[in-house]
């Protein structure tokens, strides 16, 4: 995919901030190992120099080459044997010694690195969430400006154009939603705005609905508003011929609100009955809930 310049710009800038993070991380790590073990700091150093003193013994008037050779040898293997020793005696992991610096400019000639790739991955999505707003999915507020007007080669189109054909199928598809409407798959990578759509698409045909599932929707609510949301629950209930399914604990709203009552206990259905039948139960717990709110007629006191 194409990224626009501003993003582009804030993904190199992001690696070359981890480039240096990563260099001074690196530095700081084999400091604080030399300084706890300065006889490894001397080995390495020595290691170091093998490259200047295989130059000076070739050179060397005084001795025989393949001799100074043999001998730069015996010394070298010597100083590695000593320096695992060390390593392994402190628990220390070679690599903690090597500077593996990230050199890269985030190219490999035209190509786009994975490095900088996921970077722009991110800004991107940075961006999408931020002109969109997170949680506040609509597609009023759907922008088609943040996606890049330039061709890419491999759609034969450009993102923006792209975007303008999904966007407006989405649209159409919320419009003639209804239970046998085929599903919908979004693909792509991410940051391309595909949770903000399908957002958009959920907040659009939830404003259709034809069953509400309540939880405990008036329990926090004082006595005089319980009854004010009860009368437009029911007032919408009838006018728009929805359903609805009502959890709660409170027993009077149910006789004013529904139809049909099941109790459930420990996960299993233990009474169900019309809700005008509601005192006939004859299910213990159902019967000591409903007991909090109903006096009931006994054998006993017949």
């Amino acid at each position: 995919m194409a990224y626009s310049k501003e993003v582009l710009h804030r993904a190199e800038a992001r690696l070359e901030q981890a480039r240096r993070q990563n260099e001074l991380d690196c530095e700081r790590r084999i400091s604080a190992i030399y300084e706890k073990l300065p006889r490894l700091a001397e080995i390495d150093r020595e290691l170091r120099k093998t490259s200047a003193k295989v130059y000076a013994a070739a050179f060397r008037e005084s001795e025989s080459p393949e001799q100074a050779m043999q001998t730069l040898k015996q010394e070298n293997l010597s100083l590695q044997r000593e320096r695992d020793w060390i390593l392994e005696s402190e628990n220390i992991d070679p690599e903690d010694l090597e500077r593996k610096l990230c050199g890269g400019s985030g190219w490999r000639g035209a190509a786009m690195c994975e490095c900088l790739r996921e970077l722009c991955r991110q800004e991107q999505k940075k961006a999408l969430m931020q002109a969109f707003g997170a949680g506040k999915e609509s597609f009023e507020k759907f922008r088609l400006d943040v996606y890049p007007e330039r061709i890419d080669p491999k759609l034969g189109i450009s993102p923006r154009a792209l975007m303008k054909r999904v966007y407006e199928s989405a649209v159409s598809y919320t419009k003639t939603f209804s239970e046998g409407s085929d599903s919908l798959l979004f693909m792509g990578a991410t940051g391309l705005g595909k949770t903000f759509l399908s957002g958009c698409i959920a907040r659009a045909v939830a404003c259709k609905p034809e069953i509400i599932l309540f939880d405990e929707a008036i329990s926090s609510l004082d006595a005089h508003t319980q009854v004010q949301v009860m009368d437009l629950l029911r007032e919408l209930k009838n006018r728009l011929g929805l359903t609805y399914i009502f959890i709660t604990h409170d027993l009077t709203s149910i006789t004013y609100l529904c139809d049909d009552v099941l109790f459930l206990y420990q996960g299993r259905v233990t009474e169900h009955l019309p809700v005008e039948r509601i005192s006939e139960t004859k299910d213990e717990y159902a019967r000591k809930l409903l007991e909090s709110i109903v006096v009931f007629d006994t054998e006993e006191s017949a």
